[in-house]
């Protein structure tokens, strides 16, 4: 068994504009060339406990949207860059607990990014909270289980 306290999985606040290009490089993938990730690419996203806390531990979240993108990432033994996917995690909140005066729908569950307004009727005071993009994620593979009953076999090449 993996000893994954170990894992350099050390979560870190992702710059808006790279979290839109990682993004954008998941939504742009051709399926019919090369910058396509196949399934055995992308099988499971594992998540340490204390970082999907941190997250809800974050003033108003009430939900918690993620995102998929692709990023470089340096390999430690070859030193080359390969595009990896990701899972991008943000703070959400119902529309009407961040911005009760606004005038689209009040129900939308809105993403906390960056700076935002917090009007609480309970506080006299108007409370600015800097929201950040996490990228908490690693992906399987490398980081798989293959013993469990969701790593389902493959006739394409994976590197776990």
């Amino acid at each position: 068994m993996d000893n994954y306290d170990n894992l350099d999985l050390v979560p870190y606040a992702v710059p808006l504009a790279i979290a839109q290009d990682w993004v954008t490089n998941w939504v742009d993938s051709d399926s019919e060339n090369q910058s396509a990730t196949p399934p055995t690419a992308m099988r499971a996203f594992l998540v340490r406990r204390a970082e999907i806390v941190e997250l809800l531990n974050q003033l108003d979240t009430e939900f918690i949207r993620m995102y998929i993108g692709k990023k470089p990432v340096e390999e430690a033994e070859t030193g080359k860059k390969r595009i990896r996917p990701c899972l991008l995690l943000v703070s959400a909140a119902y529309r009407r607990d961040i911005d009760p005066t606004s005038e689209k729908d009040p129900d939308t569950v809105i993403d906390l990014i960056g700076h935002m307004n917090d009007d609480d009727a309970a506080a006299p005071i108007l409370a600015e909270q800097n929201y950040n993009v996490f990228d908490f994620t690693h992906v399987c593979p490398p980081q798989c289980d293959e013993d469990s009953p969701l790593f389902i076999a493959s006739d394409q090449p994976c590197d776990c």
